[in-house]
């Protein structure tokens, strides 16, 4: 493979962006926010007022502000209190492989797009790939997982305090935490949707920190175990089939005896194919 690849794109956003996009106000609150994006299973949401753009809000943004303020009163907040400001965006017409580019450069995972001042799509790493991964990166010989992961990722242990795994996550802003034994051997990954499901709402996890530092809960709780793993040796085309077929972000890559040598998203793959 080569990273000419990349020029079978299609030419323009239009062709892989979503026409079907949820948004919230500016004046709506925090707390609907929060709910619009749990029910919609969706990490951004773009800020309208009067059709036009003016913010862009993230569910790491959210965590973020909470832990700056009291509960109720950041769930009152309004969104323009929390949200992105100016938010960089890219027009319909626009070349597909210059913001697929930027956005593996920059490390950032959606683009409004707009025509003049009236958002019209989003435009999603994740969404590129899908479309396009295969054909890219199908060839199995040429360029390795390794040339591609992040080394020596962030990791927990499957007996560290779920409040541990809250903190590292949002501090950090991952969503995807390797939990591994002692040989540092990979036994489970928490996501920020495993912590959703054992703990609901993550703002108000967070708001009950006190209870949540003293009970007994740790990451084996909320750990998926025997997770989708990749080797470091493993050709693109694999990491590809492994992020596309299940339905995943990111997966943990190991060395031939199962210890954790980095992690690899679909972002680092953009970043690679776009000579990011």
């Amino acid at each position: 493979m080569t990273r000419g690849h990349a020029r079978e794109l299609p030419r323009r956003v239009r062709h892989e962006m979503t026409r079907k996009i949820t948004t919230v106000t500016p004046d709506d609150d925090v707390a609907l926010a929060l709910q619009m994006m749990l029910w919609s299973a969706i990490r951004h949401l773009p800020v309208v007022e009067d059709g036009k753009l003016v913010g862009l809000v993230t569910d790491h943004d959210l965590l973020v502000q909470r832990r700056a303020t009291d509960h109720d009163g950041h769930l009152r907040r309004n969104v323009r209190d929390v949200m992105r400001r100016p938010v960089k965006t890219v027009h319909p017409e626009d070349d597909l492989r210059s913001a697929a580019a930027w956005m593996s450069a920059s490390r950032v995972h959606c683009l409004p797009v707009v025509d003049g001042e009236t958002l019209v799509g989003i435009l999603t790493g994740s969404d590129i790939l899908a479309e396009h991964g295969r054909p890219w990166l199908e060839p199995r010989q040429g360029p390795h997982v390794a040339d591609v992961m992040t080394r020596s990722p962030l990791a927990l242990r499957s007996d560290a305090r779920l409040f541990d795994v809250v903190l590292t996550t949002v501090r950090e802003g991952i969503r995807h935490l390797p939990i591994v034994d002692g040989e540092r051997c990979v036994v489970g990954i928490v996501t920020d949707r495993d912590l959703r499901v054992v703990l609901g709402d993550p703002i108000h996890a967070l708001a009950r920190s006190e209870d949540l530092d003293r009970d007994e809960l740790t990451a084996a709780h909320a750990m998926t175990p025997r997770p989708v793993l990749v080797r470091h040796d493993a050709t693109l085309g694999e990491l590809a089939r492994a992020l596309l077929e299940e339905e995943v972000g990111a997966v943990p890559v190991v060395d031939s005896d199962r210890r954790l040598v980095g992690i690899a998203s679909y972002v680092d793959l953009l970043r690679f194919v776009f000579d990011a």
